[in-house]
């Protein structure tokens, strides 16, 4: 090995105290398994950790025993934490609302426990070039130039090595000899780790878990290796309840729902009104558009993947 050291890489923790999907306590199972993985991390030789955005589930929760619980578990670990930044901890995906985040009051209350990665940063051997949500990733990889050091490229971009949907990028647009590894977050499903045109690619996943599925969240160790010319990769998966134990599924449910009069309009209950206007209050200064919107509200409020498939082609053809 080189003088490169260990590090751990975990994403899209989504920390909030509800989730509408959940039947659990969401904040304590985060908690709890961001423990885990911290301390799985510092036990097997890791000198800092990378956290690849997304942190908080909202811009800002006015929730002072969130705060409180997320900022011991960093202050706990002992690890310093780098990170770079998701959609989910802005406001409109604008920079300047950083500051008045929960991120950004937990890095200010955290006494150097967190560090945003700007645009570049030298750490425990490797150059850390950062691709917020507001950059594209594959214009940022192409102004990397030769370093001395292994290359490390973050983003937090819907990075993917499986057939290309609606606002995802396939790893294969991405070119440049000088980076070794690119280590992805936002697609919760995650990307395995993998060679393409000669880079690596790595996303563990999301460690929360918001939406029908049975995948289980884990995070990862990397170190690269001079001889081998490549990096390596542990992977740790944190003990949390199984899928079907905390969402609210109801698979009993075996027949369709009765057609839609368009002659009749649908008149929504008081319950269904408040939920739809909790769920815009919370998304519209995150969308870039009022199709973004949409397809945001349509998931916390479990429309059916047809309409959400509907509005992705909207969005298609108005973009093209």
């Amino acid at each position: 090995m080189s003088d490169c050291v260990k590090f751990g890489f975990i994403t899209d923790t989504h920390y909030d105290w509800k989730y509408e999907c959940r039947r659990d306590d969401a904040l304590a199972s985060l908690i709890n398994k961001t423990r885990q993985c911290y301390e799985w991390f510092k036990a097997n030789g890791c000198e800092f950790v990378v956290h690849g955005g997304d942190m908080f589930d909202r811009h800002r929760i006015y929730n002072f025993d969130l705060i409180r619980r997320v900022r011991d578990v960093f202050h706990e670990s002992g690890l310093k934490t780098y990170y770079i930044v998701g959609q989910h901890d802005l406001s409109g995906y604008n920079m300047e609302t950083l500051p008045v985040s929960n991120l950004g009051f937990l890095d200010a209350i955290l006494d150097g426990g967190l560090e945003v990665i700007g645009d570049t940063k030298d750490i425990g051997g490797y150059r850390f070039v950062a691709s917020h949500v507001d950059m594209d990733p594959a214009e940022t990889m192409k102004t990397v130039g030769e370093c001395e050091l292994p290359v490390v490229m973050v983003c937090h971009a819907l990075l993917t090595d499986q057939r290309e949907a609606f606002g995802t990028i396939s790893i294969t647009h991405f070119k440049n000899r000088n980076v070794k590894l690119v280590l992805s977050g936002d697609l919760h499903d995650g990307v395995p780790f993998q060679h393409c045109n000669g880079i690596q690619f790595y996303n563990p996943g999301a460690l929360a878990r918001d939406a029908r599925g049975m995948r289980m969240p884990k995070v990862g160790i990397l170190q690269y290796d001079d001889v081998m010319d490549e990096f390596t990769l542990e992977e740790f998966s944190p003990e949390c309840a199984a899928c079907e134990d905390i969402f609210f599924w109801d698979d009993k449910k075996d027949t369709l729902p009765p057609p839609v009069d368009p002659e009749k309009p649908v008149i929504a209950t008081k319950e269904e009104s408040a939920g739809f206007l909790e769920a815009f209050r919370q998304f519209h200064t995150e969308a870039k558009d009022i199709y973004e919107l949409l397809e945001k509200i349509g998931r916390v409020r479990g429309v059916s993947e047809d309409i959400l498939d509907l509005i992705k082609k909207h969005k298609d053809l108005k973009t093209n």
